[in-house]
Parts: structure tokens; C-alpha cells; sequence
């Protein structure tokens, strides 16, 4: 399926009704934490649903990053409905666009990614620490 310019009207309805029930949800104190964090999350979690068909990755990276975000700021979010909502119809969907090849190359990368970083970061490390020391010894045989 060729990627849309522009939102469906069922996006626009999943869109909207995952912000009325988050804005529901926030007013009733259904959910407790900072403002900031829970009023943001409430439109974070509704405007993926406009673009998770044509920019899945996006979609998917913005609601599970307000998930994570809420937990940061130590949102309460177990009756937190419009997440759950939000969270399953972006996985759904980006299950449904993105080729699993495509999630798996882009997974194994950002894992290689997450383990060689530190590994290159330690051997300069020890590089340096070698240097000053090979430095040091020379001073001092002087």
C-alpha cells in the first residue's frame, strides 16, 4: 500500500477519540503525576494515530516514548487507557506496513550499535591512560 499524503478520516476518528479519552482520563484524576508530563502525554499519544500509516517508525518511537517519559516523571499509568489504546493500534499498524527483514536488520543495528559504543569508548580510554602513564614513566626515568 503506497504511503498516504494525508490522514484517513478513521485516522482523524482514532485520533480524536484517543484525545478525548486521555483529556477524559487527565480531568476526572484518573491519572496522577506533573501536568506537564500527563497534559503533554494526552496529545502525544492521540497525534501519532494521524501518521502511524505513513511514518510507522515515527509513530511507534513517539508513543512508546511518552510511555517511557511517564514513567520517568513517575506517572501512575495503570489505568492509563488511552495509552494502552494508542500503544496497541501503533504496534498493530506498523506490524501490518513494515517488512520484517526491514525491523529485524534496523533492531540488530541499533543493538550492535548499543554494544560496540562502549566498547570503543573503554579502548580509547585505555589508550589514553597508556599514553599518560608511557609519558609519566619517561619523566620520570629523566
Amino acid at each position: 500500500m503506497p504511503p498516504r499524503t494525508r490522514p484517513s478520516w478513521v485516522d482523524v476518528l482514532l485520533a480524536c477519540g484517543v484525545t478525548g479519552l486521555g483529556a477524559v482520563e487527565l480531568a476526572t484524576g484518573q491519572i496522577t503525576g506533573p501536568f506537564w508530563a500527563t497534559g503533554a502525554s494526552v496529545l502525544l499519544f492521540g497525534a501519532p494515530l494521524l501518521w502511524r500509516r505513513s511514518h510507522p517508525w515515527t509513530a511507534l518511537l513517539v508513543v512508546f516514548g511518552t510511555i517511557f517519559g511517564l514513567y520517568l516523571a513517575g506517572v501512575d499509568q495503570y489505568d492509563y487507557l488511552a495509552s494502552v489504546v494508542s500503544a496497541l493500534t501503533v504496534l498493530f499498524t506498523f506490524a501490518g506496513l513494515v517488512e520484517l527483514g526491514q525491523a529485524v536488520v534496523d533492531g540488530a543495528r541499533a543493538g550492535v550499535d548499543q554494544v560496540l559504543q562502549p566498547t570503543f569508548q573503554v579502548g580509547r580510554a585505555i589508550r589514553m591512560l597508556r599514553g599518560l602513564a608511557h609519558g609519566l614513566l619517561l619523566r620520570g626515568v629523566r
